[in-house]
C-alpha cells in the first residue's frame, strides 16, 4: 500500500508539472526587444536573436521607415512598455512555481574531543553526530487556487504584451503624421518662397517701368 500510494503522488507530481515554457523561459512570452512587436511563442519553434541594423550614413536622407526606426529604439515609451511586459513575463513565471513540490534540507555535523580519566591518564576519544533532515511538501489539493493564480498572471501578461504592441502603433502612428506634416511644410514654404520671389519680379518690374517714365 505504501508503494502503491509513493507511484500515485509521484504520477500526481509529473502530471501537474506538466511542460509549460514560462518554466525556463518566461521571456518567451514577452516582446524580444524594445521595439519589437509581441507574438505568441510558437511551440518547438527557436527563436532567432534580432541584430540590430546599421544607420545610414549622416549625409544620406532618411526615409520614413528608417525614422520609424530610429525613433522605436531610443524612444523611452516603448522601453517602459517593454520592460512592463518582461516584468508580467516574470510574474507569469513565478505563478508557476507552486505547482512543484517544496524540498527543504536541513542538517547538522558536530565533531567534538570528549576527556576521560582513565588508569590515571586522561585520554581524548572523538565523538561525530551527523543528522539529516529533509522535508518535502505538496499540495495536492487547493480547490483550484493555484491554477486560478496562474491563470490570473497569464492574462495579465497579455495585456502587457498586447499594451506594448499598442505603444509601438502609438509611436508610427504620430512619426508618420510628424514626417508628412514636415514634408507638407516644407513644399508650403516652397510655394510661399516662390510667391514671394514673383511677387518680388512683378515689383522690380513695376519700379523699371516708373523709373523709365512708362507709367
Amino acid at each position: 500500500m505504501r508503494y502503491r500510494f509513493a507511484a500515485l503522488l509521484l504520477l500526481l507530481i509529473s502530471s501537474s508539472c506538466s511542460v509549460n515554457q514560462a518554466l525556463w523561459d518566461p521571456n518567451a512570452f514577452a516582446p524580444r526587444t524594445p521595439y519589437s512587436y509581441y507574438f505568441p511563442p510558437k511551440t518547438g519553434s527557436e527563436t532567432k536573436e534580432i541584430t540590430r541594423p546599421e544607420l545610414p550614413p549622416s549625409d544620406h536622407p532618411l526615409s520614413l521607415g528608417e525614422i520609424i526606426d530610429i525613433t522605436l529604439r531610443n524612444t523611452p515609451a516603448t522601453t517602459l512598455s517593454w520592460a512592463a511586459a518582461k516584468k508580467a513575463a516574470a510574474a507569469y513565471g513565478s505563478s508557476q512555481a507552486p505547482f512543484f513540490p517544496d524540498i527543504e534540507g536541513v542538517g547538522t555535523y558536530t565533531r567534538a574531543k570528549i576527556p576521560a580519566l582513565v588508569n590515571d591518564t586522561v585520554a581524548t576519544s572523538l565523538s561525530t553526530t551527523a543528522t539529516p533532515q529533509l522535508q518535502l511538501a505538496y499540495t495536492l489539493l487547493d480547490f483550484g487556487q493555484r491554477r486560478a493564480t496562474s491563470e490570473a498572471a497569464r492574462y495579465s501578461l497579455y495585456f502587457a504584451d498586447w499594451s506594448h504592441n499598442r505603444v509601438l502603433q502609438a509611436v508610427v502612428k504620430t512619426v508618420s503624421n510628424d514626417y508628412y506634416f514636415y514634408l507638407f511644410q516644407r513644399h508650403l514654404m516652397s510655394s510661399i518662397e516662390a510667391d514671394i520671389e514673383t511677387a518680388q519680379t512683378t515689383l522690380n518690374a513695376a519700379l523699371a517701368e516708373k523709373m523709365s517714365g512708362v507709367k
